[in-house]
């Protein structure tokens, strides 16, 4: 083999792995199941999380890469799992919650607590979040911000936003 197929033999490789590895949620580190120890209780209140940026999710529906790292807010106590994505595109742990099992653990100071991902897309309930994720993802205040039940009306606005809210396990 000359030496020039073996170079594009390797740059194809490199390619694939580094789509393979960006293909996983918590960069080209993650995706493997989450470690700690099972939490004793439910959280009640996740108002404790607020300060941090992402947390890690493991979604129990089978996958080669169960864990990702999600963005959140936290309303009155409640976890809200957030995810953005372009049109044509689905992050894998919305599509795995939404359509196979909305069971998930989070992954908190090396406790694993067992919850249930219950996707909202209803716009009003979903309303007083939209100035929480703005201010904490992307650096804009407003109090006037509101989801658009129809994007593709206004071209270059197709981003979708998926919301989880996080309840207790079912018993």
């Amino acid at each position: 083999m000359s030496a020039w197929i073996r170079s594009i033999a390797r740059l194809a490789a490199a390619a694939l792995l580094s789509l393979g590895m960006g293909g996983c949620e918590v960069g080209p580190l993650g995706g493997t199941p989450l470690r700690g120890e099972p939490a004793t209780e439910n959280v009640r209140d996740w108002s404790f999380l607020e300060p941090r940026y992402a947390i890690e999710i493991e979604t129990h529906a089978g996958s080669l890469l169960p864990s990702a790292q999600a963005r959140f807010v936290v309303q009155d106590g409640v976890l809200w799992l957030y995810a953005m994505a372009t049109a044509g595109f689905e992050v894998p742990w919305v599509r795995r919650l939404r359509d196979q099992d909305p069971g998930v653990t989070i992954g908190v100071d090396g406790k694993l607590h067992q919850g249930r991902a219950v996707w909202v897309s209803d716009a009003t309930a979903l309303a007083p979040l939209l100035p929480a994720v703005l201010r904490k993802y992307h650096m804009v205040e407003t109090s006037r911000a509101r989801f658009v039940p129809s994007p593709e009306r206004f071209p270059g606005t197709q981003i979708r936003h998926a919301f989880f809210r996080v309840d207790p396990p079912p018993r």
